[in-house]
């Protein structure tokens, strides 16, 4: 965790978040001259933004939000989260399911939910777990997070003021 007592302007510890806007940048079909017009800023500008190199340059919150929208690349939102210790899912696309087929497809439990459950069970009678298993319980329980998540997106949607 950064120091408060260090006040340099980009904390060594931030590298990774400066880093993934300049490869997201670099990454945009046309790269920093394509998005910076997007953006109404020179390329020159969006460059010295997102150099990870140079500690007194910053990208602005707002202009890096508008850049994941713009690319779909979601690197930096990765990155702000990890070194503030959460984690992000994308919500799944659902939006052309309608209502009345949308509860059905998140209730549905998948082979992969009977496996893990299968293993879990398994591993807590042992007493451990090996990597190959924990991975699969963390990717699906990831997966049932993003769904249940999903869901709480539909819904919120529907409620009335």
């Amino acid at each position: 965790m950064p120091s408060t007592n260090d006040m340099s302007p980009i904390k060594s510890d931030y590298f990774p978040l400066a880093a993934a806007a300049h490869r997201t940048v670099r990454a945009y079909p046309g790269g920093s001259k394509a998005l910076s017009q997007l953006l109404g800023k020179t390329p020159e500008t969006l460059e010295n933004e997102v150099n990870p190199n140079d500690p007194s340059r910053k990208l602005g919150l707002l202009d890096s939000v508008l850049i994941q929208e713009i690319s779909r690349n979601y690197a930096i939102l990765y990155e702000y989260a990890a070194i503030l210790k959460h984690h992000c899912l994308p919500l799944r696309e659902l939006e052309d399911l309608s209502n009345e087929d949308f509860l059905p497809d998140q209730a549905t439990n998948t082979p992969q939910a009977d496996t893990v459950a299968k293993q879990l069970g398994a591993a807590l009678a042992r007493g451990k777990l090996n990597q190959s298993e924990y991975q699969s319980l963390r990717q699906e329980g990831l997966r049932q997070v993003q769904r249940f998540h999903t869901l709480l997106f539909r819904l919120e949607k529907t409620v009335s003021s």
